[in-house]
């Protein structure tokens, strides 16, 4: 028999909550097991299957009870530092900690209350798997055992709702890195940048302003008014907990692992023969496969050409540009994609020409991640298993002997991960006539971008004169349409409006949740349309979105003094005109030391 009663092991079980959330924890956060529960906490108890029996060994089944407790501890240590204190003292008034949290965070959210709530649960699920899978036991049993079963077990989309069939992907994504199907070309986009925000929350704190930029999201996408299935619990152990207290109205219906699913996939083999037969799962329709199946290559229905990209890419910011054009006074012009060969050709030159200063900024980014954002180091030995981790952790806590253990651990200096953006100037002044200014700054620009491209650093790319272009929106991945762009820029006939350039890029920065963020300004004169920027550059500095401004040319000295007066005057360089070859320096100088390592 290779199921395991949640009774038998319940003493370790025990340790490992005691172990995550604190001493004597189990006495206020005790394991309820029931026949049919999924994993779960409301902030008071840890909510377990009575019996375990999904994969084929005891040991599997043994250490997915381990981890799914050691989860949900680790949700009842978020909810304590949410509310500075001990989640289960809710319990003495007849609530609970989530339901506590949902009331506080998404009360507005009044069309569908249940999709919020279920977006609360991606994100944090993805937090706390990403940070205990530092560890490679837990890592490595995530990748062979929980992945596979997970993948294998989630139902089709053929059959969902349109806005079913999303979340079901988007939970696929965030929580197992893939999807089963292939997503439908017109919602791609919609998936990355969903994925995307869920993954950008580094606290609980965090988590509501995420939640709500998903929900909206959602919300212009799909009719969210209408009530949604229960999809199946992520590991597949039982049904819906309702004892989450995540909000329930807004539901309907249930969907079943394997629901849809072709008969014949391959099944991985750490399923239990009772799981791989299909015991006590939906058996799929018998023309399911036949509904699924559209006459196109799955393939070529799941890519999108980069013309196909800029469309979609363009539809969907297309209401967030009207609303800050209409805001700030200034059209908000994304560059088009340029196919001209004379382009492409100069790209391939300039990638040449500059591939010294590209690769060397790339060396030092890479290094600069690793220092400050986190790096994953492996001693020397074998590596432990999570149980094996577990025990010896718990065994130093009692004897206060530290044991000597070869595991694989994070050792993280700075975890900040910054959002930044450059703006540069194309006004008349850059005419090329002299000292080829556009031609230096749209160097400066691509050589940026070729380095950041490789990180995964939101970063935007902005030219202003009289209104503003668009060459790289934060969420919009780079890529050589970008790099074509920024050689396609051409000396704008128009003013200078820097001060309603600011507060668009600063707007589009505000969706950001990254930190810290920053914006590089470089011009090479006075602002001569849209105010003065100087109140708004002070404004944003009290935003914490920190101006830094690269003048051209040093008569223009006593102008960005008085730009930057009210913040300091170490928030402006100087860069002379015959010296424009200094200028990627500089940028690069002023992202590595303000946004990766203050």
């Amino acid at each position: 028999m290779t199921s395991v009663k949640t009774e038998s092991v319940s003493r370790k079980l025990e340790q490992i909550i005691d172990f995550r959330v604190g001493e004597e924890a189990l006495t206020r956060h005790p394991i309820v097991a029931k026949k049919g529960m999924t994993p779960a906490t409301d902030g008071h108890s840890v909510f377990l299957p009575e019996e375990e029996s999904i994969f084929g060994s005891e040991r599997d089944n043994e250490l997915a009870l381990a981890n799914f407790t050691a989860h949900e501890s680790d949700h009842i240590v978020e909810y304590g530092e949410y509310f500075e204190k001990d989640p289960s003292s809710f319990a003495e008034t007849g609530s609970n900690a989530v339901q506590e949290y949902h009331q506080r965070n998404y009360a507005e959210l009044t069309e569908n209350p249940a999709l919020a709530g279920w977006i609360d649960n991606v994100v944090k699920d993805h937090r706390i798997d990403s940070r205990r899978r530092q560890l490679s036991g837990v890592d490595r049993f995530y990748k062979e055992t929980l992945n596979p079963a997970t993948k294998y077990l989630r139902p089709s989309i053929v059959r969902m709702s349109e806005l079913d069939a999303f979340r079901e992907q988007f939970l696929q994504q965030t929580l197992i890195g893939e999807t089963v199907e292939s997503v439908p070309k017109e919602k791609k986009e919609l998936l990355e940048e969903a994925v995307r925000l869920a993954k950008s929350s580094g606290s609980i704190q965090m988590d509501p302003e995420v939640v709500k930029q998903i929900y909206r999201r959602l919300k212009d996408n799909f009719d969210i008014t209408q009530k949604i299935s229960r999809l199946p619990p992520r590991y597949n152990t039982g049904d819906n907990s309702r004892t989450q207290g995540s909000p329930q109205q807004g539901y309907q219906g249930q969907t079943q692992p394997r629901e849809g699913r072709d008969p014949n996939d391959k099944k991985p083999k750490q399923l239990s023969e009772k799981a791989r037969d299909g015991k006590k799962l939906y058996e799929p329709d018998k023309d399911s496969k036949d509904k699924k199946g559209s006459g196109k290559d799955e393939n070529e229905e799941s890519t999108l050409d980069e013309r196909g990209k800029e469309e979609l890419y363009k539809r969907d910011r297309n209401a967030l540009y009207t609303d800050l054009t209409e805001k700030h006074g200034i059209d908000i012009c994304p560059v088009a994609n340029c196919t001209d060969k004379k382009i492409q050709e100069l790209l391939q030159k300039r990638k040449l020409q500059y591939a010294g200063e590209i690769e060397s900024t790339r060396r030092i980014f890479r290094q600069l991640k690793l220092r400050h954002y986190g790096v994953k180091r492996d001693f020397e030995g074998a590596e432990l298993d999570y149980e094996e981790f577990m025990q010896g952790e718990l065994e130093s806590k009692v004897t206060g002997v530290r044991r000597e253990r070869r595991v694989f651990i994070k050792d993280t200096q700075n975890q900040q991960r910054p959002a930044w953006a450059v703006l540069a100037d194309i006004s008349p002044s850059t005419d090329p006539e002299y000292f080829n200014i556009i031609d230096g700054i749209k160097s400066s620009l691509l050589i940026q971008g070729e380095a950041l491209g490789d990180s995964d650093y939101p970063f935007g790319l902005f030219a202003f004169s009289g209104d503003l272009y668009v060459l790289k929106d934060f969420t919009e991945k780079y890529s050589e349409s970008v790099a074509r762009k920024i050689l396609s820029v051409r000396r704008s006939h128009d003013g200078t409006a820097l001060a309603p350039s600011l507060e668009v890029v600063a707007g589009l920065l505000d969706r950001q949740l990254e930190q810290p963020k920053g914006i590089t300004i470089i011009t090479d004169g006075d602002a001569n349309l849209g105010g003065d920027p100087r109140p708004v550059i002070q404004e944003l500095y009290k935003r914490k979105i920190h101006p830094f401004l690269i003048v051209l040319g040093k008569e223009f000295e006593k102008y960005a003094k008085h730009l930057t007066g009210d913040i300091g005057n170490d928030h402006y360089v100087i860069v002379e005109r015959d010296k424009l070859h200094e200028l990627p320096g500089e940028m690069f100088r002023l992202f590595k030391t303000y946004g990766i390592a203050k």
